[in-house]
């Protein structure tokens, strides 16, 4: 199969009585740099369009994945079942998970097996949801795709820079924070996040699109400072601590 290139990181496909839980995930991806389809969001695109045309784009071929809210309303409506239809095509062409589901109620929908894995939002936090497609998203990236669609990848950070200074300020910090579990939560994310091997950093880092090619050169604590500022500056400083303190507990557990 041919791979063509992908306009957006994921489309998400809803009932507009569920459009609270729609809103929030394209909000909090929009803030994590993924590029969302979320019709909200692409008013002028869609001005003047065949609707009809135009969705079947999208959900057909211009995404990563599609996330499907499914629900009674889902169930229920003319235009989920046309952006359904256009994303089982993809799946069943492509196959692979195409298609990410996220219940709402138990209504079964036609051509989604209750075999499939899903997210229950009775159960999960939308920012969980974020979580799981930042993590897909990398491992979808890190299979090639993006280079064989023609994308130019983000440059990485030299060998040069692997000595960095990390481990001097774990020290600081150790020393300094005796009775570890009582740091303050900014010294702990910090303390965290270079406990982590450099390429782990670096692989954070760039899920967040936090690597610009200004920082060629650059290294040790001063790179990992630039990533902090930019974190807070795209608003994705809460979504790095979460991923973060994630790594850093299945790394500390796989040292034990």
């Amino acid at each position: 199969m041919s791979l063509q290139y992908r306009e957006y990181d994921v489309a998400l496909s809803f009932a507009g009585e569920d459009r609270i839980h729609a809103e929030t995930l394209a909000k909090l991806l929009k803030s994590a740099n993924v590029k969302v389809f979320y019709d909200s969001f692409e008013e002028s695109s869609l001005w003047g369009e065949d609707i009809y045309t135009y969705l079947a784009d999208i959900y057909g071929k211009k995404a990563k994945y599609c996330i499907m809210f499914l629900s009674k309303n889902y169930a229920s409506k003319l235009w989920t079942n046309h952006e359904r239809k256009f994303a089982q095509e993809r799946a069943f062409k492509e196959n692979r998970s195409y298609i990410l589901p996220i219940k709402l109620d138990d209504t079964e929908i036609p051509g989604i097996p209750s075999t499939i894995g899903y997210l229950d939002l009775r159960k999960k936090t939308i920012e969980h949801v974020v979580e799981l497609l930042l993590e897909k998203l990398q491992a979808f990236k890190g299979k090639g795709i993006d280079q064989a669609e023609g994308k130019e990848p983000v440059k990485m950070i030299s060998e040069e820079n692997k000595h960095d200074n990390a481990q001097q300020l774990l020290k600081v910090i150790e020393t300094e924070n005796k009775e570890g579990d009582n740091m303050d939560p900014a010294r702990r994310f910090t303390y965290n996040f270079l406990s982590l091997p450099y390429d782990m950093r670096l692989d954070i880092a760039q899920q967040l699109h936090l690597i610009q090619a200004e920082d060629e050169g650059v290294h040790g604590i001063e790179l990992f400072k630039r990533f902090f500022r930019r974190a807070r500056e795209k608003q994705v400083l809460e979504q790095l601590k979460i991923i973060v303190n994630k790594r850093f507990e299945e790394t500390k557990e796989l040292l034990h």
